[in-house]
């Protein structure tokens, strides 16, 4: 069975046991879940019409600019294919109507970041998170964190994180906190990276204990030895 067959199987488990299983895994990208599960994301804001364009239920009517809007988004993602594509959606997003303009960005994220392109990777989040609201504008800047660090911009990114980690749900705090201890940590914040693993600790199953003792340990060492 395919990868995207098992995400998308796995939809009904939850946000929350999807980044539980990220928690123990020290080296994984917040990029990595997001990518993988970006079909679950984009149907979490009723914006995905792969499937919907694929079985043809979907009613277009050339009445509506909307749906005009959804019909031509649904044919650049399932007829058009790598460089096509994205040249495809920078021209749909400029003139998308706001409703289904999420949706291309999310896929213009995972294309970019396929093709290696940081700055387009961070100009994209950037814009999505301009126009999500509520759990998926987290994600958004989830991953406008993520792509600011991987430019080397390690304190703008621990600047998002900070913001992200204190407004996350209970559902989303872990994770959050955990990659604030990692963009901390990248940014030289050793002291703001070793609380919020002595947080994580504090909270954390027993799985996860050893791991979060062991940064500790380590960034207690590492801060004694600056003096």
């Amino acid at each position: 069975m395919s990868e995207n067959s098992e995400a998308e199987k796995g939809g009904s488990t939850g946000l929350f046991d999807e980044l539980q299983h990220e928690v123990s895994q020290e080296a994984q990208p917040m990029l990595t879940f997001i990518i993988k599960n970006y079909k679950q994301i984009l149907m979490a804001v009723g914006a995905l019409v792969v499937v919907i364009a694929a079985y043809g239920i979907y009613d277009y009517s050339a009445k509506s600019s909307l749906q005009a809007a959804r019909a031509e988004l649904g044919d650049i993602i399932v007829n058009k294919d790598g460089a096509e594509r994205l040249t495809a959606l920078e021209a749909f997003v400029a003139k998308a109507p706001e409703e289904v303009r999420s949706a291309a960005l999310f896929e213009m994220v995972r294309l970019q970041s396929e093709a290696g392109d940081a700055d387009k990777v961070l100009a994209a989040w950037e814009r999505l998170s301009g126009v999500l609201t509520g759990d998926m504008a987290l994600v958004a800047r989830l991953g406008k964190a993520q792509a600011l660090a991987t430019a080397g911009k390690a304190e703008d990114a621990l600047a998002v994180m900070e913001g992200v980690e204190s407004s996350a749900p209970e559902s989303f705090k872990t994770y959050a906190t955990l990659q604030l201890a990692l963009v901390a940590e990248q940014a030289g914040k050793l002291d703001r990276a070793l609380a919020a693993y002595e947080g994580l600790l504090a909270e954390s199953a027993n799985a996860d204990k050893e791991h979060f003792s062991r940064k500790i340990t380590a960034l207690k060492a590492r801060i004694a030895a600056k003096g």
